[in-house]
């Protein structure tokens, strides 16, 4: 956001939402800038002119009841045509998630939602915090049943919204991992989407029916009312798990309609296939798992985020997925039984990333490598157990990609071993780090040697997203660049395929006229090179052009391609439209 001032412009972070006063005909204006780890331009930006001059009415001195100035993280609006004066605000806190000891309630980030009966300036009242909506026995958040740790709030920098009944002021929602409901005018709160069906604590309300009454998904994300014939509001939420509706307030889970059946909207951020023309496939998948397809229904086999996912070719039974952080676990039965597989690097943002990658050596199916600060190597593929692992990548080095680096990108071929890497990960100066060195990437291989760092020459210092080896060369190799860390950090710089024939010492940009957009993956295959970007997957026709590959394939963004084992057949892993294959 600029926000407006003349020689004292300044930039104000992310705008985070932006409502109209009612009846004002977009001439009042509120704009929430919220950074989530906190910004001194942080707050309720008030417009009277259409937009034209904005002011942050809730600066120290103007922010009457509201969230002090340095906890102000991401914010979420509601107004309504019903009363042009009254606005709700969702605040979650920076304070507690960047230095939360001592300072905040555990096991949550959020601040609270604010009320106002005279528009954005104020005075304003907290209606609800973590603490209230935790109290409510049908909270799956309650602390009787799961503990202090995971309180409501907790992802509120991912997950908020708050919304009004357009045929009833009173009548508010509002949406973190769960939905909340007011029905006058936040006094009294229940919980009408609990996080999960099933039944920690007997003596829950929900546990009485068998099945538990149907919720929604946890991680909220959208809401939005309709008004039916009857004059009944009917609310639409969307989620992590996809779109759920209700009709009329209510005070339990009785009511949802699930609205996902005909939908194709999973997330997956990598697959992988058995051998052959009827593979099973795996897919790890964000906040729906880790998913199996056996020809003819998919499986949720393992619970929470999904990520990497590997199948040995000949065995389908035989596979290894990843939660965040690279905490890997392993299976032999095809999902039914699992067992930790993780690396030392596993669990910890300092030494993997949120989704990092691993692989099965296409020489060796037994011969899984995992990248996190280190590239780790063990060779008892699915039977792998923590204790197993070894850093000594090459036979005789220690495969560490230097302090503070962690790795983004894998490349596996029999002894070949490419990897990219970013540290710091973030581009400086912002917010957490406003006098930090910079986003920096490299890459490392025992190509050519010993593990060793890589010159890639003519490589622009952007976040390496994949790396593919030529099987005919191990010399030769494709590198996918995106702008992204986390995805939420602006996209910059141009050029995202590039290309070396001297084992990553020099690279050549070969994206011609693909848009300029971020590029996730590559597969190579009998000479032909096809890129997973964000706006679908192209395949190379010349040295200097790309075409669109096949019919029927979305304009979406596609994280991963792997081909099926044994087949002509290239599976695309999409993020929001689940998976597609196509014959080469």
């Amino acid at each position: 956001m600029l926000a407006p001032g003349g020689a004292a412009d300044v930039r104000g972070n992310f705008v985070t939402d932006v409502t109209k006063i009612k009846r004002t005909e977009g001439k009042n204006i509120v704009a929430a800038v919220g950074w989530r780890a906190g910004d001194s331009n942080n707050g309720l930006w008030y417009s009277t002119d259409y937009g034209q001059t904005f002011t942050n009415v809730t600066a120290a001195a103007d922010a009457a009841g509201f969230a002090p100035q340095a906890n102000i993280g991401r914010i979420a609006l509601a107004t309504t045509r019903a009363d042009p004066n009254l606005i709700y605000a969702s605040v979650q806190d920076a304070v507690c998630l960047s230095s939360p000891a001592g300072f905040c309630p555990p096991g949550t980030v959020w601040n609270g939602l604010y009320k106002s009966t005279s528009g954005p300036t104020g005075p304003w009242v907290k209606v609800a915090d973590s603490s209230k909506f935790a109290s409510d026995p049908n909270s799956a958040q309650n602390p009787a049943h799961i503990g202090p740790l995971y309180q409501p709030g907790i992802g509120a920098w991912y997950n908020e919204y708050v919304i009004i009944d357009p045929t009833n002021p009173d009548h508010v929602i509002t949406g973190l991992e769960e939905i909340y409901q007011t029905t006058d005018g936040g006094v009294t709160w229940q919980t009408i989407g609990r996080y999960w069906d099933f039944c920690i604590d007997s003596s829950t309300s929900w546990c009485n029916s068998d099945p538990p009454a149907p919720t929604t998904h946890p991680d909220q994300h959208a809401a939005a009312f309709a008004v039916t014939s009857a004059g009944t509001p009917k609310l639409y939420v969307g989620s992590d798990g996809g779109a759920w509706s209700q009709t009329g307030a209510t005070d339990d889970n009785d009511h949802w309609t699930n609205l996902n059946d005909t939908l194709s909207i999973t997330q997956p951020y990598y697959a992988a296939a058995s051998a052959g023309a009827n593979p099973t496939i795996y897919a790890g998948t964000q906040d729906n798992g880790s998913q199996k397809f056996d020809g003819t229904k998919w499986v949720e086999v393992f619970g929470g985020d999904g990520g990497d996912v590997t199948v040995e070719p000949q065995n389908p039974d035989r596979t290894i997925e990843e939660y965040v952080y690279l905490a890997m676990s392993a299976s032999t039965d095809g999902g039914h039984v699992w067992h930790d597989a993780s690396t030392p690097d596993s669990g910890s943002s300092s030494t993997a990333r949120f989704i990092s990658p691993f692989d099965l050596d296409p020489l060796d199916p037994h011969r899984v490598v995992a990248l996190g600060k280190s590239a780790w190597v063990r060779t008892k593929g699915a039977n792998t157990t923590p204790s197993d692992w070894t850093s000594t990548c090459d036979g005789t080095n220690a495969c560490d990609q230097g302090s503070g680096h962690v790795g983004t990108a894998l490349g596996v071929r029999g002894s070949a071993i490419y990897t990219g890497w970013c540290g710091p990960c973030n581009p400086t100066p912002n917010p957490i780090d406003p006098t930090g060195t910079g986003f920096q990437r490299g890459m490392f291989s025992t190509v050519g040697g010993t593990w060793h760092p890589l010159a890639a020459a003519g490589l622009p210092n952007r976040y390496i997203t994949s790396v593919t080896i030529d099987p005919s060369n191990t010399s030769h190799i494709f590198v996918t660049l995106s702008g992204f860390s986390r995805r939420w950090v602006p996209y910059a710089g141009t050029g995202n395929v590039f290309e070396s024939t001297d084992g990553g010492a020099s690279f050549t940009d070969i994206s011609g006229n693909l848009p300029d957009d971020p590029a996730n993956d590559t597969v190579l295959f009998q000479g032909r090179l096809i890129a997973a970007t964000d706006v679908g997957v192209f395949e190379r026709t010349t040295a200097t052009t790309w075409a669109r590959l096949g019919a029927g394939m979305p304009n979406v963004s596609t994280l991963d391609l792997s081909l099926i084992p044994g087949t002509h057949t290239l599976l695309a892993a999409t993020h929001g439209e689940g998976l597609y294959k196509i014959g080469l």
